[in-house]
């Protein structure tokens, strides 16, 4: 499999190399170290609505928000640096963090594993689904083919995380969720 990384635009280049560089926008735990910090694996992010996905528009419908590196401190993930495009169509970069952030590198690893995967060619994204409180990483079939979601940990409930799903199966698991009712509050029996 290739798992392609596509080249940012200047503008969120320099957004990320910015925060990269500079000691006072990481935390505390991260300056200490950051000589040693890196930054790689340059994705597009992308976002869409729970019902836009489960609406059979497919993931094919979802905005692109911005560009996400992630940031390792050796071979540890310990964030990410997230572009968006500014008011001036610069880019503004910010340090993230968070278990969305840490997952996405087994997430890949766990892309290139895939036996479905072995002849494709795809572009790496991130997939925010915010209605789900899900982020998945998007296997965009450069070929047309069906693309792959791969959640990240946590995943909702019903979703298993690391497991490659192909894009319209993963939305039919999202919208029998949403028809689910609400168990909160409900009595114990």
């Amino acid at each position: 499999m290739v798992l392609r990384v596509p080249e940012a635009p200047e503008s969120a280049r320099r957004a990320a190399r910015a925060v990269l560089d500079s000691r006072e926008s990481l935390p505390a735990y991260c300056r200490a170290d950051h000589a040693a910090l890196t930054a790689g694996f340059p994705h597009r992010v992308f976002e869409i609505d729970l019902l836009d996905m489960v609406a059979d528009r497919g993931v094919r419908s979802a905005r692109p928000v911005g560009w996400r590196w992630l940031m390792w401190s050796g071979d540890v993930v310990v964030g990410g640096i997230e572009v968006r495009p500014g008011p001036a169509g610069d880019g503004v970069g910010r340090f993230v963090e968070g278990p969305f952030t840490v997952a996405t590198a087994p997430a890949a690893a766990a892309a290139r594993a895939l036996p479905q995967t072995l002849l494709r060619r795809d572009e790496a994204r991130l997939l925010n689904v915010p209605g789900m409180y899900m982020v998945a990483l998007w296997l965009a079939d450069e070929a047309g083919g069906p693309d792959l979601l791969i959640p990240l940990a946590p995943a909702p409930c019903g979703v298993q995380a690391l497991r490659g799903y192909p894009a319209a199966e993963l939305a039919d698991v999202l919208a029998a969720r949403t028809r689910q009712p609400a168990a909160v509050g409900a009595p114990d029996s």
